[in-house]
């Protein structure tokens, strides 16, 4: 549905048309950009070599049944488990985003504090969410040193490191929520 939203506006000739030049854009400009993401550590650890399409159909398949577990048993979900949806779709943007660059990380920080303001408030979740605020924000600017970053940390491997950790907590709690509900209702 969403699709075919833009043919208010457009033409059907005109849309297909900007649909084929933009899968030809996303073709060709698949090259070695790894942005500010998941890509980041992945090719850290496989020496570069990121097959990009098994990822981000990866990251896509733990979206998937991350919303498949949760809204399996519509009824029982809160408010809190609605929020978390549009907090992950924001996270897996940015953190499943090739071309990723310093300033798409406000789409993460939105998701962060909106998964930080909603539901219980643990240490571990206070924890990640100020570390998060601190290394993507604070971090970059005249705040800290320049002299203290450049020694320490790389700005390409910290600032997307805690929007992809906290997307794998989300992703985690969910799958353990469901594995706990599927335990109680087969006692």
């Amino acid at each position: 549905l969403l699709l075919v939203l833009p043919l208010v506006v457009v033409s059907p000739a005109q849309l297909f048309a900007d649909y084929q030049n933009w899968l030809q854009l996303i073709r060709a400009d698949s090259g070695e950009s790894l942005g500010m993401s998941f890509y980041t550590y992945l090719a850290l650890i496989s020496a570069g070599n990121t097959m990009k399409s098994i990822v981000l159909l990866s990251g896509l398949l733990l979206l998937s049944s991350a919303f498949y577990f949760s809204y399996r048993k519509q009824n029982a979900m809160n408010y809190t488990d609605k929020i978390i949806f549009p907090v992950l779709i924001l996270l897996w943007m940015v953190v499943f985003n090739p071309k990723a660059e310093s300033p798409t990380f406000i789409i993460a920080m939105t998701a962060i504090g909106l998964w930080n303001f909603t539901g219980e408030k643990t240490r571990g979740k206070i924890i990640l969410s100020s570390a998060a605020f601190f290394f993507t924000s604070i971090w970059f600017t005249d705040i800290v040193p320049r002299a203290l970053k450049k020694v320490l940390i790389d700005a390409a491997y910290i600032k997307p490191f805690f929007s992809c950790l906290i997307f794998l907590v989300i992703v985690m709690r969910i799958f353990l929520k469901q594995k706990k509900t599927a335990d109680t209702s087969s006692s």
